[in-house]
């Protein structure tokens, strides 16, 4: 039989890993964008650990032993993930989130330079500056914690100076306001296609990389439960043809 005491520690538990369960949750889709929510869901949860004051010993515990690993995992030397270029620049790209994520001025400036390299020769200028600002959010929701730094327009680093360094269509995009987090970044760069014709190239190279492997670990077992044994004839294309088939949604098939 479960006491009170260990009834509250259960309690807070649960709401000291449910920031994780949600990350894993948004990290794993396979129909949005995923790349560019790693840095920011990373940051989100450091943040959300931050703020968390356990009432009883062992949620102490936890917490800080939960804020170390994240440390380790994501900011650490031997781990900073700001340090991903391919998840740092789909972050940067990505109009929900661009800069008010990064925690180092350093990888925003390497960033930023690595995108203007992107662009056309002729479009390029000298490297951009920043500066820091103190982040001051309270609430513990990990995506709250998100939107409460887009409302304030605080985060660890400001707006890059317009003035400096970047081609021009970059600078726009920047001084843009930040779009709705459940917006899709894909259909904001293909309705502002003409504006940021260099950008669209860019988004639609990074944006589509997945975050985890969880979305082709799907594929695999779609194709497992595909081709049975009474399948086992199945040629490769066939295969191939049944697997996209099943990948699609029922509101396609059926009215």
């Amino acid at each position: 039989m479960v006491n009170h005491d260990e009834i509250e520690i259960l309690e807070e538990v649960v709401l000291i890993l449910k920031p994780f369960q949600l990350l894993t949750t948004e990290i794993s889709g396979e129909k949005y964008v995923t790349a560019s929510k790693i840095i920011p869901l990373a940051h989100c949860l450091k943040l959300s650990l931050n703020r968390l004051d356990g009432s009883t010993e062992f949620g102490k515990e936890l917490i800080t032993n939960l804020g170390n690993e994240v440390q380790k995992r994501f900011y650490s030397e031997e781990s900073f993930i700001e340090r991903n270029e391919i998840l740092a620049v789909a972050t940067v790209i990505d109009p929900r989130f661009k800069k008010i994520h990064f925690e180092s001025a350093r990888s925003l400036s390497n960033r930023l330079n690595i995108i203007s390299k992107m662009f056309p020769t002729k479009t390029r200028e000298v490297d951009s500056e920043e500066f820091f600002k103190p982040v001051s959010d309270n609430s513990n929701d990990i995506w709250n914690i998100h939107e409460n730094l887009v409302v304030s327009k605080e985060s660890r680093i400001s707006d890059v100076n317009s003035g400096n360094g970047l081609p021009t269509e970059l600078k726009q995009y920047l001084d843009q306001s930040i779009i709705a987090r459940n917006d899709d970044p894909i259909q904001y760069f293909k309705q502002l296609k003409i504006a940021f014709p260099e950008l669209y190239k860019i988004a639609t190279k990074y944006l589509s990389v997945v975050g985890t492997s969880v979305p082709c670990e799907r594929l695999f077992s779609r194709a497992g439960e595909i081709l049975a044994d009474k399948r086992s004839r199945l040629t490769g294309p066939h295969l191939s043809n049944l697997i996209f088939l099943s990948s699609i949604e029922d509101k396609y098939w059926f009215e």
